[in-house]
């Protein structure tokens, strides 16, 4: 079974939130000159992540605007280390679940095919 863990997506949020753990990287690797209301987060690999740039979209009332940019930078394994965890174990659960769901279809199978060839018929 192949566990295809990339990209995995952060996404902010319509109130600006975007992931904290990359804020730092997020403001050196920006351009000097790109203003931001928030932005998502594309993890390509352990150490390449995309930053998706959003603008604001009302000045008095906030939310998140319009895509404005997009770039991409390198990071050192640690900074990942969670997020790749975290995806590495929700799909570790979900081909656990899958296999749990296999294996009870056959047993069920087997007793059904028990229960009827123990039908007498008339």
């Amino acid at each position: 079974m192949t566990n295809n863990i990339f990209p995995i997506t952060l996404p902010c949020n319509n109130r600006g939130w975007s992931a904290p753990e990359f804020r730092s990287t997020f403001l050196s690797a920006k351009p000097a000159d790109l203003t931001w209301y928030s932005y998502d987060v594309i993890i390509h690999s352990r150490t390449l992540v995309e930053f998706v740039v959003y603008d604001i979209r009302c000045s008095s009332t906030g939310g998140r605007g319009a895509e404005k940019a997009r770039f991409n930078t390198y990071v050192l394994r640690g900074l990942t280390t969670y997020t790749v965890k975290q995806k590495a174990r929700r799909l570790a659960e979900e081909r656990r679940a899958k296999e749990l769901f296999e294996k009870e279809e056959a047993i069920i199978k087997r007793y059904m095919a028990e229960i009827v060839n123990q039908l007498v018929y008339p």
